[in-house]
């Protein structure tokens, strides 16, 4: 399981290639690089720096490695926009892009790291709780063995104790 962490974390799993037009219709070009299942979301931000900000405004459900999705004709120039990836395992966010008078641009600053690197801090936490509910199962599983093997000892002290009394 961290392997499987590293890895996705440094190859990201979802990397916008471009933002094309084609007959007037704004098209995205997104590289999926997960093979299992996992739900595609466009979300939106008003404040590119609030990286819990982001809602989802529209979601699709198909699992191909490589997609074109349609974009609407017009957007918010008071938004950002972005794609979240996400799975029972993680999410993962592209590269953010806005829309401006002239279409929609990619944000030209590198937000993918910092996107990347709070998605790594918010897994640490969890998998640090999943980490304690197993430490807490552990010791319910240490005492119920304790307790079977003073049951076992008993049943065999009784039974050598009574078989020398016939």
């Amino acid at each position: 399981m961290i392997l499987f962490f590293f890895s996705v974390s440094y190859s990201y799993p979802l990397e916008l290639v471009d933002i094309s037009y084609i007959d007037n219709i704004p098209y995205v070009n997104l590289l999926i690089n997960y093979p299992g299942k996992y739900e595609l979301a466009l979300c939106y931000n008003k404040d590119l720096d609030n990286q819990e900000g982001w809602r989802d405004m529209y979601l699709y459900e198909d699992s191909v490695s490589a997609v074109s999705v349609e974009l609407p004709k017009t957007g918010s120039f008071k938004l950002f926009y972005t794609f979240r990836l996400r799975t029972k395992e993680f999410y993962s966010f592209c590269q953010p892009f806005e829309y401006t008078k002239g279409g929609y641009k990619v944000v030209e600053k590198d937000y993918k790291k910092k996107m990347s690197g709070k998605k790594k801090e918010e897994h640490k936490k969890e998998e640090k709780k999943k980490e304690e509910g197993r430490k807490e199962e552990g010791i319910f599983d240490n005492v119920g063995i304790l307790l079977l093997v003073f049951m076992v000892i008993s049943i065999v002290l009784i039974f050598f104790s009574g078989g020398s009394q016939i």
